[in-house]
């Protein structure tokens, strides 16, 4: 039974769902992971000229960059450092989970992602990471 009960908690875990969120006042509506992988490496920095905040949440980082960025941690890494160096970028700001909605709150142009539901009417859901 314990067996069962881990496997599940496993299972869990490796295939949650996540969702690109950004606050109800936002004007965007969804975006699409192309888009998503471009923002979240700063080579977009707008759609339909309205200004747009990547945030990174510290606890889903490396999920999101496998799936959406296709990119390691240590890939990840080496682009901004890269970036850093050269004086082109900064990364998104990072994060903790229990911060997110307040971040939304406070700056209408962000978006960030989460596994876990963030229960609030100020935001809004504008992609589901597969």
């Amino acid at each position: 039974m314990r067996t069962i009960v881990i496997l599940l908690s496993i299972n869990i875990l490796l295939f949650s769902d996540m969702n690109v969120i950004t606050s109800q006042q936002n004007s965007l509506l969804a975006v699409d992971k192309d888009t998503l992988s471009a923002i979240y490496l700063k080579k977009v920095t707008s759609i339909d000229n309205k200004h747009i905040t990547p945030i990174d949440n510290i606890a889903d980082y490396n999920e999101f960059y496998k799936k959406v960025v296709k990119k390691t941690p240590q890939q990840i890494h080496s682009y901004w450092m890269k970036e850093i160096f050269t004086g082109k970028k900064r990364p998104p700001k990072k994060v903790l989970k229990k911060d997110l909605e307040k971040h939304l709150q406070e700056n209408t142009t962000a978006i960030t992602y989460s596994t876990s539901k963030i229960k609030s009417t100020q935001t809004k859901v504008i992609y589901e990471v597969k």
